[in-house]
């Protein structure tokens, strides 16, 4: 598994890399490379839950600021919006139930966990994978600065072929 890069600017900051002026411009034009428009991220009209829709809303003000959102990530973030929604109204439901319910069957009643509970570890695994897709954590934004098609660029054919050209 490739190890996602940080971005450059990152990277400056840390201090922990010593890069040329080429290195660090190349990687500038690959980060600049998979930005994409954010001029028209609203929230789609699909979304009707309202709790879903002010989840979409908080979290697009929240991504736009680091500038992690782009048209593109609508529909993701309205997943995200969704499956949060009923993560939340799934645990207020399950305040005050037990752990294990009665099931009626055949030879009497059964103890099984509460199906609201297995809806719930879904809907937050749901709502995790979605966040990770969008940066809701530190590393997962750390990821999406990896070069465009998720992988390293090519060793260069020989030693010198690294520096590049200063010219260009």
């Amino acid at each position: 598994m490739v190890r996602p890069k940080k971005p450059i600017d990152v990277l400056i900051a840390d201090g922990k890399k010593h890069l040329t002026k080429a290195e660090i411009n190349k990687r500038r034009r690959e980060e600049a490379a998979v930005k994409a428009d954010a001029g028209m991220v609203v929230c789609p009209d699909w979304l009707t839950d309202r709790i879903a829709r002010n989840i979409f809303h908080a979290a697009a003000k929240e991504l736009k600021k680091i500038e992690l959102l782009a048209n593109l990530d609508v529909t993701t973030l309205a997943q995200y919006a969704e499956s949060m929604a009923k993560y939340r109204q799934v645990t207020k439901e399950l305040k005050g139930q037990p752990l294990l319910v009665d099931k009626p069957t055949a030879y009497g009643n059964v103890k099984i966990h509460n199906p609201l509970i297995t809806l719930q570890l879904k809907l937050s695994e749901e709502t995790r994978k979605y966040g990770d897709k969008l940066g809701f954590t530190v590393g997962a934004r750390l990821k999406l600065s990896a070069t465009p098609n998720g992988k390293d660029p090519p060793k260069p054919a020989n030693k010198f072929d690294e520096f590049g050209d200063e010219d260009a």
